[in-house]
């Protein structure tokens, strides 16, 4: 059986190979690019600008300040409130707009959703390629996310050029292969595979313990709630000699639950999922990733 001190170990080895501003200073080993202005849109912008280095002029909207700083030329904007989302909006259309030449743009899991400026028809003036179209400039643009079709930037205009630098799987299989150079390679290689990871923790737990069967596994989604996740999945795993662990991969919170969890959950007597997780020592936070690729479940 799995023990949380290897689910944490695989962990962190796959934060350090996902990481974005690695992600981003690979590519750019690999294919350089002479941008003199850059924009940094989403849940993963501040990494991603750090991989790119200094630039003359740069804006990054992020949801949140990581508080790992951003190189020289690039300037923070935090984008949470309806008012700020239009006047991340307002800067990196100016950038774009005023730019003659090369635009870097580095572009992350919610990215649409943290700017905002109308068109005249009431539709977004920024996505879907939009933000693109008012640019003179070529684009690169490098992308963490589900994929290449849609983005602020991503217009299939000659010049420009769009990467898929990392796949929100990519997470998954960088735990796969932590696993694969574990004790638990051979026989038990995982299988790794996308759940429906909705907001039904039942119905998630339901789904990993069919597909996974009596082998070692690993899932990863979107919208799914950590905390209730694993406490559906301690009910069934309950007597068991099977564990599982569940974490966002932005390490906010993640929880190892076993065959003994339930029982100990029960005799808390809390209601609160969270609170009795946390009461029986289930859950931890691993302190902030830089990230962003969902929710990652390892089952054994």
């Amino acid at each position: 059986m799995i023990s949380r001190a290897e689910c944490e170990a695989w962990f962190r080895g796959a934060v350090a190979s996902c990481d974005p501003a690695e992600t981003v200073r690979r590519s750019l080993r690999v294919r350089p690019i002479n941008a003199q202005a850059g924009i940094a849109i989403g849940k993963a912008a501040m990494g991603m600008a750090r991989g790119a280095g200094p630039i003359a002029r740069g804006v990054v909207v992020s949801h949140v300040d990581d508080g790992r700083g951003l190189p020289d030329g690039w300037s923070l904007m935090i984008s949470a409130t309806p008012a700020e989302r239009r006047a991340a909006g307002d800067a990196v259309i100016d950038l774009v707009a005023t730019t003659p030449d090369h635009v870097l743009a580095l572009i992350s899991e919610g990215a649409d959703a943290l700017c905002e400026r109308l068109a005249p028809d009431g539709t977004s003036a920024i996505e879907h390629g939009k933000l693109a179209l008012l640019s003179d400039a070529a684009i690169t643009t490098l992308v963490i996310a589900a994929s290449t079709t849609e983005g602020p930037t991503i217009a299939q205009r000659p010049g420009d050029r769009v990467e898929l630098l990392a796949a929100l799987d990519a997470f998954a299989w960088a735990i796969d292969s932590e696993i694969e150079a574990g004790e638990i390679g051979g026989p038990h290689v995982p299988t790794v595979f996308q759940a429906a990871m909705d907001d039904d923790g039942a119905r998630e737990a339901d789904t990993l313990i069919a597909s996974l069967s009596w082998v070692h596994g690993v899932a990863w989604g979107r919208g799914c709630n950590v905390t209730e996740l694993a406490f559906e999945l301690a009910k069934r795993l309950r007597g068991t000699e099977r564990a599982a662990f569940v974490a966002s991969t932005a390490g906010e919170r993640s929880v190892f639950v076993d065959g003994t969890t339930w029982d100990a959950v029960l005799a808390t007597g809390l209601d609160d999922a969270a609170a009795a997780l946390s009461a029986v020592g289930a859950s931890a936070d691993l302190g902030a990733t830089g990230v962003f690729h969902g929710v990652i479940a390892i089952i054994d």
